[in-house]
């Protein structure tokens, strides 16, 4: 199983959109998480290996998708958080090789980031941070 995210601003029938495109493509869905970040909507998708691909190339020519390893970190919007953050990853020899803020609403900013392994990073930022 892989993981496809598309990330979008939000708007109605994004999810039925997403999902037939896949049926029309005859893309099983094993497994599907939505949330909304302030004004931009992420759609996880959990797909079989021999689905990925070409669930990967219709994704590309319709939304904006994610690299399948990259985090998503919720953090408060206040003075130190990315220090924080950085911080951490940065003691346990993890170096951050993009980033990016989604949005920012209610006191919390979500911060896209790829790290050299993110696996790790996912499991040492669940300590301090949500993690999607």
């Amino acid at each position: 199983m892989r993981e496809l995210k598309i990330i979008e601003h939000y708007r109605p029938f994004l999810l039925l959109e997403v999902a037939s495109a896949m049926a029309d493509n005859n893309i099983n869905i094993a497994s599907i998480r939505t949330y909304n970040v302030g004004e931009v909507m992420i759609i996880s998708l959990l797909l079989e290996d021999k689905d990925f691909d070409k669930a990967k190339e219709i994704a590309n020519t319709r939304w904006n998708v994610v690299q399948s390893d990259s985090i998503i970190v919720e953090l408060d919007d206040r003075p130190g958080q990315l220090a924080k953050m950085v911080r951490m990853l940065v003691d346990n020899n993890i170096e951050i090789r993009s980033s990016n803020v989604i949005d920012r609403v209610g006191g919390k900013t979500y911060l896209m980031v790829d790290t050299n392994d993110n696996q790790r990073a996912s499991k040492i930022l669940r300590e301090e941070f949500n993690i999607s």
